[in-house]
Parts: C-alpha cells; structure tokens; sequence
C-alpha cells in the first residue's frame, strides 16, 4: 500500500492527464499482484458536445478513447449498463462472469465473457462538487480477481477519486476556455495571460461575418427556431474558419469575428506567411459562404452572408472591466475589416477585401471600387475575388 501512496503524491503523478493516470495505476496494480486486463473509465464532462467522455485501458493492447454526443447519450445500452446502476447510487457493481455463481446481467457482460473475461467489478468515482462518474475493471485470470486484489482496489479508489478529480479540473479548464474564447486565446488564458491590459501586438489576417437580413429574420421567428438558425448557420462559418487554421474570437449576435494569425509585431506585411494567412482567410471566407448558403431559415428562406476580409497589425489580449475581462483583438485593422464587411450588402457583394489582402493573396481579384468609411480616415481601395463556377 505504502507503494501506492508513495506514487499517488509525487508531483508527476499529479500532472499526469486521465488516459496516462489511468495506464500508470494499471500498471502499478499489475505489480502488486493484481490480475487487471481491462480498466475503463467513463465521465459526463462538461462539454458542450460531448455527453460521454470514455477511456479503456486494455493490458497489453495501449489506450482509446470512446466520445458520445450528447444527443446519444441516453438510450438502452445506458439503461442496461452498471454505468446507470452507479449513478444511481449502487456503490458497487460486481459480476464474477464464469462459474456456477455467474453473473451476467448487463450487457456488457456477455461482451467480456466472450473475449475470456472472467470477473467484473465497477466502482463510482466521485468527485468534490458531488458528480459521479465511472471505473471499471475486468480480468482473464482463472476463477476471477481474488478477494486480496479486490481489498487493494477498494483500498486505492479514493486515492484515484483525488487524482482523477485534479487531472480532470485541468481538462475541464481547456474546455471551458477553449470553447467560450477559442483554441488559441484559450491556451493563452491558462498559461496565465490574463492580466487586464496585458496586450502585444501580431499580425494576421481577419475577417468579419454577418447574417444578411437578421434583423427581418429575428422579427419573424419564434426565440427556439431562431437559436436553432443561429447555432446551423455558426457551425457552417466554424466549421470553415477551422478547416482553413482559423478561428472565431468573437460572436455577437449573428455576426462572427475571425483570425487567422501569422506572425508577431516583427513581421513583414507581405512575407511568406502573410500570403499564405491572407489566402486561408479568404478560402475560408469562400468555404464558409458556400455553406451558409446552402441552408435555409425554418420558413424556406435562403440565407446569405457578407464577408470582410483584412491583413494587419493588431492588439491582441486582454482588455475589459475589473472583474470582466475579454481576450481580444483591436486596432484600425480590426475597424476596417468591420467596415468593409458592411460594404457587402450595400454592393451586392458576398466576399470583400481590403487592398493589402488583395496584394497578399495569390487568389485572382478584382477591384470593385474605393469609398469613404466611417471612422476611417483615407478612403479604401475595396476588392473582390474573381467569381468561380460556385459564384463565390
């Protein structure tokens, strides 16, 4: 027992996350006799797609990883499953699967019987806010786990509970941040870059994009159908801004702000990086528009979008309220791609870029005219790319 204790407090356990913990505790239980073959843990994390988060640790075989949605989260495997019976409140589930004693109530049972498992036995792992989530453990030895190697796994799961808890807060804090800021702003934000006014200057390309008659739509519809648009037609820009190494810093409303970052405050505007910056924003403005309009708002009208795209220097971190901070980008860069996405509409245009994007990109473009902004300062020379058989 010493041995496990010993193993538990050191600080590289500590930093271990779950699919590493979980092999290095299967491990250690191997080496004080148990005979485990399997080891299964499963978590509802707090995700805003994924319902069930699982991880099987099988000797000799290495580690995967199960991800349910959350929409199939609750169905008949679950109700037929130990998984349900810990969760509501039975603090042991023990299937010894061969013998005259066999137990095979669950599914998953006859699963394991058929891949030479013998004994079965699943344990709540609970955690410091009352959440329950899940261990199991399965071995091939002859007649079962002996009764000194289940003493030893009843004996270490609180243990686990604490380190189990502590590596999964850490994931749960890269969700969190990750899915409310972004991947990029988000892994700033647990590095520790969240001091008010803590901003350095990048260079990227970014672009802004808005719903083409939103406000009409908003009249018309019902508070559910019009979340349900909104989240159809964001999924259909994410999925393009992500597809082309980008991503979504800001959401208001209907419009999405975008960066694609290449360089920090030492770059030239039109080095290698830039180019190839400026040519995935205005591809995934190009992806995203061609997604969007293939849907359609619940009372079958088409939906369209407008894009402004921008190449420039930009503040980038944290700026906000004392106690409510946003990670962020400002700049007359960030104004201009705002101002030329308004231009969209007025222009019958879906796709619009300034002139330093249009020198960057290696995509054919066309001028479409230079106009006074408001807030800016000189007019802009505004551009679009030449129309493909898509029409974007």
């Amino acid at each position: 027992m010493k041995t496990f204790f010993e193993w538990a407090l050191r600080l590289e356990t500590r930093a271990l996350e779950p699919p590493a913990l979980l092999v290095e505790y299967g491990r250690l239980l191997r080496e004080r006799g148990v005979p485990i073959h399997r080891l299964t843990f499963v978590v509802r994390p707090h995700h805003p797609q994924v319902g069930v988060w699982g991880i099987t640790w099988t000797y000799g075989d290495g580690v995967s990883e199960l991800r349910i949605p959350r929409d199939r989260v609750l169905g008949r495997s679950y109700e037929e499953s130990p998984i349900k019976a810990i969760h509501d409140g039975t603090p042991e589930v023990r299937c010894l699967l061969v013998g005259p004693d066999a137990d095979l109530r669950y599914p998953i049972c006859h699963d394991l019987l058929k891949r030479d498992f013998t004994d079965y036995i699943g344990l709540p792992v609970r955690t410091s806010v009352g959440e329950i989530h899940f261990l199991s453990m399965g071995t091939k030895a002859e007649g079962g786990f002996p009764d000194a190697a289940l003493d030893l796994i009843r004996a270490t799961r609180e243990p686990l509970e604490l380190l189990l808890e502590l590596s999964l807060s850490r994931v749960q804090a890269e969700i969190v941040c990750t899915t409310y800021i972004g991947p990029r702003a988000g892994r700033e934000v647990l590095r520790g870059e969240i001091t008010r006014g803590n901003v350095r200057h990048i260079y990227a390309a970014l672009w802004f994009c808005d719903l083409r008659g939103f406000t009409a739509l908003s009249e018309r519809l019902d508070d559910e159908p019009m979340i349900a648009l909104l989240n159809g037609y964001l999924d259909a820009v994410g999925e393009a801004v992500a597809a082309h190494d980008g991503e979504i810093l800001k959401i208001i409303g209907d419009a999405a702000l975008a960066v694609f970052p290449f360089a920090r405050q030492d770059a030239e505007l039109y080095c290698a990086e830039a180019r190839e910056a400026a040519d995935r924003a205005v591809e995934a403005a190009r992806h995203a528009l061609r997604n969007v309009e293939a849907l359609t708002a619940p009372d079958d009208t088409p939906l369209r979008a407008g894009i402004g795209v921008h190449l420039g220097r930009v503040g980038y971190g944290n700026i906000g309220a004392a106690e409510r901070l946003d990670f962020t980008v400002v700049g007359p860069a960030v104004n201009l791609a705002s101002r030329i996405e308004g231009l969209c509409s007025p222009l019958g245009e879906p796709l619009l870029m300034s002139e330093a994007v249009a020198k960057a990109t290696r995509l054919p473009t066309r001028a479409v005219g230079t106009f006074a902004l408001r807030g800016i300062e000189v007019p802009a020379a505004v551009f679009a790319p030449e129309v493909s058989d898509d029409g974007v």
